[in-house]
């Protein structure tokens, strides 16, 4: 559940980025994505494991910015209603 508000703000993002820490964030996403669509793409198991584990320290990371950061906070309340 957590992570599709997270993908959700991403998305958002994506559309419409102010220029202050939710750049950061909206950045962040997108590697996320690339990264998913790797793994959709690679054979090697061992590759698709370190892919993952990349993708998770990322997701933590997205974690602690929708959370605690004060300008994603600030975004989530006036485009998320939050």
């Amino acid at each position: 559940m957590m992570l599709e508000r997270m993908v959700e703000i991403g998305k958002k993002l994506q559309e419409s980025c102010p220029d202050n820490d939710c750049v950061i964030y909206r950045n962040l996403y997108r590697i996320h994505t690339e990264i998913e669509e790797d793994r959709k793409n690679c054979k090697c198991e061992s590759s698709k494991r370190a892919l993952r584990l990349e993708q998770l320290r990322i997701e933590r990371k997205l974690n602690d910015m929708y959370f605690h950061n004060y300008a994603v906070r600030e975004y989530k309340k006036e485009v998320l209603k939050v």
